[in-house]
């Protein structure tokens, strides 16, 4: 259950400035209802330069470390193994690591945990292989992960490796200080005594950064690093960092490049995933990221990502390996469905806490992570999904709302945690069995402090109002001036006004409704939606006149027409 509210509107001496007379005055409100709302900041928003100085800026504490320790094996020369996470953001920054020290001549090999053997990130058993793997190598360089692996860093330490920490992560911290690993250089923008300006970098975002230090560092061209702009844009989306500030112009670069079709296998996804365009909200976000996941979810290598990312031809090869990724992913749906509808059965509605948490024996550590989310979204509070692992410990992914930071919040419980990581609004965390009720308790008690009955309804602001009139091909193609959407800047939420509407009911068991506006002929869709308009159709309730949602434009053999995707509110 949501509840809405309708921002500020754009007032009449901006949108009559003649700096932005060629802005649709929708897009100004809507820029206006987030706070960009002077003539300076709108320009900049939608005109800056990408590539001004802040975008060359890597003045991270610890990079000239890293560095210098990078160019002195360049110059050995010696063998690097990028240590990297499973997920989109640890494929996508080892591979940006790699091509680009392979560019420069480096022997750079990778290797991930198996996540249901050792979890995430860097660790002792995980240390022991890369070891007997690759017994040339000398370094290992984390990405998207190592911040708070002071253990595995000493071990490898003991065995001769150089570490490179490279992460976004919270490091441990005591209240005064960060507790660093024991590494050559930890460059994390998350650092408390960090002094870059910007610090919601992505693992992938991180990457690109030491990468064009290291370019810039030894005087080579940067050209090839900014190709790697595709993978930074799809890591950023996919690790749902805010895309504000510098984010905002590596996802728009990067976008720029996917569509171009450079790498192949962004080339290959469009094809396989039958894609009509290409966006951060949508392709991005529900498409490109979901099929990369799904292949630690369902326990298979990650290595076959990374080779589909570093792939340099077209051909039957990266078609292949989409193909193979895709398929993957339609196992991880299938297995998503049934493990979410088996947490629904746990939650007492009667008696909802503040904080849910659920556990069946039933549940794999692969997809509770989108279990959690679900239930976030639907209830809108914390939620913590359990799945047992070996030794009678459970393993959990957590995500969270405004109003409860996870990472500080488990920092209160972390005598009852086996270990822990992770965000404000998504962690993970394995904990003994015998302690799980306990858990459960004291993480309630500490949502019941933080968070208020008000901030267990979700608010979401409408950004504007348009009369379905108003709906043109210009406005959606116009609307596109403010992408990429994302988090910190999501898909504008539309309120319509309609005047008299007719009804029809579409798809298997008429689960869908599309309403027209009968002045304007636009169609509004409800996905979904079939039957609550049934039910208020039997009840005589009089057929609605306003809706939420956002317009987007329909090919249909060449015709290019409006229609409105609307919420079932």
């Amino acid at each position: 259950m949501s509840k809405f509210s309708v921002a500020s509107k754009c007032p009449d001496t901006l949108l009559a400035d003649t700096a932005l007379a060629s802005i649709h005055p929708q897009c100004l409100n809507i820029l206006y209802s987030r706070g960009i709302d002077t003539v300076e900041k709108i320009k900049n928003f939608l005109f800056s330069d990408p590539y001004k100085d802040s975008f060359f800026n890597t003045n991270f504490k610890d990079m000239d470390k890293a560095v210098q320790r990078l160019i002195v094996a360049m110059e050995q020369p010696e063998q690097i193994v990028v240590y990297h996470d499973y997920d989109v953001d640890g494929c996508t920054a080892c591979a940006i690591i790699v091509e680009n020290l392979r560019h420069l001549g480096v022997d750079a090999q990778y290797y991930a945990n198996d996540r249901f053997i050792d979890g995430y990130g860097l660790c002792v058993s995980g240390v022991e292989k890369v070891r007997e793997r690759f017994p040339a190598a000398s370094i290992i360089l984390t990405v998207d992960n190592g911040i708070v692996a002071n253990e595995a860093v000493d071990f490898a330490n003991s065995l001769g490796f150089d570490v490179i920490i490279t992460d976004h992560h919270e490091p441990n911290y005591n209240g005064l200080e960060d507790i660093l690993p024991n590494a050559v250089a930890v460059v994390d923008p998350k650092r408390h005594d960090e002094t870059y300006p910007f610090h919601y970098f992505c693992g992938a975002g991180v990457a690109f950064k030491v990468m064009l230090a290291l370019y810039t560092a030894i005087g080579k061209d940067v050209s090839s690093v900014f190709q790697s702009l595709d993978l930074v844009a799809l890591a950023t989306v996919a690790d749902i960092v805010p895309l504000l500030d510098e984010n905002r112009e590596l996802v728009k670069e990067g976008m720029k490049i996917i569509r171009e079709g450079q790498r192949p296998f962004f080339e290959a996804a469009f094809r396989i995933l039958e894609l009509k365009e290409v966006n951060a909200h949508y392709a991005i976000a529900f498409r490109y990221a979901p099929m990369v996941n799904a292949v630690s979810r369902m326990g298979k290598n990650t290595d076959m990502v990374v080779e589909a990312f570093l792939c340099k031809e077209q051909g039957p090869e990266i078609d292949a390996l989409v193909a193979e990724l895709q398929e993957i992913n339609e196992e991880r749906k299938g297995l998503t469905e049934k493990q979410a509808e088996a947490a629904q059965s746990w939650i007492d509605l009667d008696n909802l806490p503040t904080a849910i948490t659920v556990c069946d024996a039933c549940f794999s550590e692969g997809v509770v992570g989108i279990v959690a989310g679900r239930l976030k979204t639907e209830y809108n509070r914390p939620v913590f999904v359990f799945s047992p692992v070996e030794d009678n410990k459970l393993k959990a992914s957590c995500r969270s709302i405004d109003g409860f930071n996870l990472k500080e919040n488990l920092d209160k419980v972390s005598d009852l945690l086996v270990g822990y990581g992770g965000h404000a609004k998504a962690a993970g965390l394995t904990i003994e069995a015998k302690h799980y009720e306990e858990f459960c308790r004291r993480v309630n008690d500490l949502a019941n402090e933080c968070l208020s009955p008000e901030d267990l309804v979700a608010c979401r602001t409408i950004d504007t109002v348009v009369e379905a009139s108003a709906l043109s091909v210009q406005l959606v193609e116009e609307l596109k001036l403010l992408e990429p959407f994302g988090e910190g800047f999501p898909v504008p939420l539309l309120g319509l006004t309609t005047g008299t509407v007719s009804t029809r009911f579409m798809g298997e068991d008429d689960k869908h409704v599309k309403y027209t506006d009968s002045s304007s002929g636009i169609p509004i869709i409800v996905w979904s939606g079939g039957e609550k308009a049934k039910d208020k159709m039997n009840a005589n309730k009089p057929l609605p006149k306003k809706f939420i949602g956002f317009p987007q434009l329909n090919n249909f053999r060449g015709d290019v027409s409006v229609q409105f995707i609307a919420e079932d509110i």
